[in-house]
């Protein structure tokens, strides 16, 4: 089977595209990731496969709706410093 035509398959089968899928998964690594709070956003921007910061950041909204650093703020693993 040819790249393609695996995915016009998999979107048929789906109703998503395989690279959707993919970064999806991706995202909801990063998003547990992220919640620990042990390493460097860019560290795991390249643990989960992605080739660059402002694209995992792109990514990361798309499915959030935030960055990566308001996703920890949010969920407590980071706090504002207060002036």
């Amino acid at each position: 089977m040819t790249p393609q035509g695996f995915c016009n398959y998999f979107k048929r089968r789906t109703g998503m595209s395989f690279v959707g899928y993919l970064n999806g998964l991706r995202i909801g690594v990063a998003r547990k990731m992220l919640l620990q709070g042990r390493q460097k956003i860019s560290v795991i921007c390249a643990e989960t496969g992605f080739n660059n910061m402002s694209n995992f950041i792109e990514q990361f909204r798309k499915y959030t709706h935030m960055s990566p650093l308001e996703y920890q703020y949010r969920y407590g693993v980071k706090s504002r410093k207060v002036r």
